[in-house]
Formats: C-alpha cells, sequence, structure tokens
C-alpha cells in the first residue's frame, strides 16, 4: 500500500499525509518529538563533494556531515608510508599501519565532524598533506598507539608585529582574542568578536588564579625585547624584538630563539638568529 501512494504521489506521500502521521505517532509514543512540521519541511541538499589526490587517482566523498572526510584522512595518513606496498597485501605490519591509521582518522572525525550550517569545519587544515604528514609521524611500525587524541587545529586569532625605529626605539606587539575568534559573541553592527581571556580563570576558591571582579586573569600573551647586558647606569642596546603565536607555545619560542642566539658565534646579526630558528627543528609541549 505504501509503495503504491510512493509511486503515485512521490515525496509527499512520505513527507505529508497519512504517512508522516504514523512517522510522527510512533516516535512520539516512544518519547520523541518529532512533529508533523518537522517533516513536511524537510528538503534535500546539493552539495559540494570533497576530494584528496592518492597515488595517481583521487577519492570524491561526501563533505561533511558524513563521514567521507574519515576515508580521505586515512588515505593522506597513508601516504606517508610508500614503503608499505613492500610489506605485502594483508601482512601483518600492512595491516597494522592501516587500522592506526584509522584509529588516527577516526578521532579526528569524532572531534571535528558535524553540521557546517551550525559550527565551523577545518576541512583546509585537515584535509592538508602537511597535517597528514604530522599525524602519520604518530605511527610506529612496531607497537600500537597507546592513545589517540584529536589532533589540534592552530588557531589563526594570534596576531604578533614589531616596530623599529632609525634611533632604535623598539614596540613589540600581541594581540590575541584568544580560542579562534574569542568568545564568538559579536555585538550588534560592530564588526568584531569579544575577547576569551577569562577562559584561564579557576573555579576553584584556592586556586591562585580564582576568577573575581577586577581581577586580570593569566594569560599567555608576551611581545619581548632582547637586548645586552649593561649596568644600571648604562642604556641597554637594542638586540631584537620578538614574539611568537601559538598560546602556551609562547614562552617555549622565546626560550628557543634565546637558546639559538647563545649558541651561536659572536659575528651572527640576532635578526639572523631569530629568522634561521624559524627553520630550525623545535618543540612545543
Amino acid at each position: 500500500m505504501y509503495r503504491q501512494e510512493l509511486g503515485e504521489r512521490g515525496k509527499p506521500a512520505f513527507y505529508q499525509g497519512r504517512v508522516a502521521q504514523a512517522i510522527v505517532d510512533v516516535i512520539n509514543q516512544n518519547g520523541g518529538v518529532m512533529t508533523l512540521g518537522d517533516l513536511s519541511s524537510h528538503d534535500s541538499e546539493v552539495i559540494t563533494p570533497i576530494s584528496t589526490e592518492y597515488k595517481g587517482v583521487r577519492l570524491w566523498e561526501l563533505p561533511p556531515n558524513s563521514q567521507g572526510l574519515a576515508a580521505l584522512l586515512m588515505l593522506n595518513i597513508l601516504e606517508n608510508f610508500p614503503q608499505l606496498k613492500a610489506k605485502g597485501h594483508n601482512s601483518s605490519d600492512y595491516i597494522h599501519v592501516l587500522v592506526e591509521a584509522v584509529r588516527l582518522a577516526l578521532t579526528d572525525a569524532l572531534r571535528y565532524l558535524g553540521d557546517s550550517s551550525h559550527v565551523t569545519i577545518p576541512l583546509e587544515t585537515l584535509l592538508d598533506k602537511g597535517y597528514s604528514h604530522q599525524r602519520a609521524q604518530l605511527i610506529s611500525t612496531d607497537r600500537a598507539m597507546e592513545r589517540v587524541e584529536p589532533g589540534l587545529m592552530t588557531g589563526s586569532d594570534t596576531v604578533y608585529f614589531c616596530v623599529i625605529d632609525s634611533e632604535r626605539n623598539a614596540c613589540s606587539f600581541v594581540n590575541s582574542n584568544y580560542m579562534g575568534f574569542g568568545t564568538g559573541l559579536v555585538p550588534k553592527d560592530c564588526g568584531f568578536s569579544l575577547q576569551n581571556r577569562g577562559a584561564n580563570f579557576s573555579l576553584c576558591r584556592n586556586h591562585i588564579n580564582c576568577v573575581a571582579g577586577r581581577k586580570r586573569v593569566y594569560h599567555t600573551i608576551i611581545p619581548a625585547l632582547l637586548t645586552d647586558s649593561t649596568t644600571t647606569s648604562q642604556k641597554p642596546r637594542l638586540l631584537a624584538a620578538l614574539g611568537v603565536m601559538g598560546a602556551f607555545m609562547q614562552p617555549q619560542g622565546h626560550v628557543q630563539v634565546q637558546s639559538q642566539q647563545a649558541s651561536q658565534s659572536n659575528n651572527v646579526r640576532h635578526k639572523d638568529i631569530c629568522f634561521l630558528t624559524l627553520f630550525l627543528p623545535g618543540y612545543c609541549l
């Protein structure tokens, strides 16, 4: 009977009328809250697929909110194991790498995949080959990962700049709303979002950063200056203005720049050391 109605009336036979009422009734009888309006307002969408290239071919998948993203993430990770074919198809080493890639991809999918009309999904970052290379570094060929965490999406809200004039007066400046777009709250007709620096307050009464009125919170913004060592009677000579982005990476970055400077000979200019440090191996905890 239902198939005949569907053939004669098409979509309205399912989303409206007798069948729709029966669907709503059985859902509500079991604690649901669906209405006839929910069904009748449903519509399908034409979507733009997402894809990645793997060994000379391109795989196209449905975008979020489907998990096609997970398949693409897996392929991007596997691309970092060119020796996999030599292991032998379905060998233990082969399956091990595939399983670890699945664990990484699904962990990211469960963290970042959702309805793009309600949340911002960092698709470009997730599908970037550089990101998959970083994730692939977590896979060891001789042991399973003990714990898998989602990859950290780096924000782009922190801005650093410095200005130095001809008399070596310097301004080192960092600005950041924190957590991407701060609170995500935009005052009407103002065009900016409110910062979320209060996120580092604690709700524990005895904590040194317990939230309170007219109290400044622990924050991560630290523009810096580097000068030579002088006595109090002398004006210090400016060597560099420096700063980095990345929340808790900032003090780590300052130390890496300074330790690199200390390891170089005196005839290397400080501005060159700061520049070269960007291209040297580093760490971020």
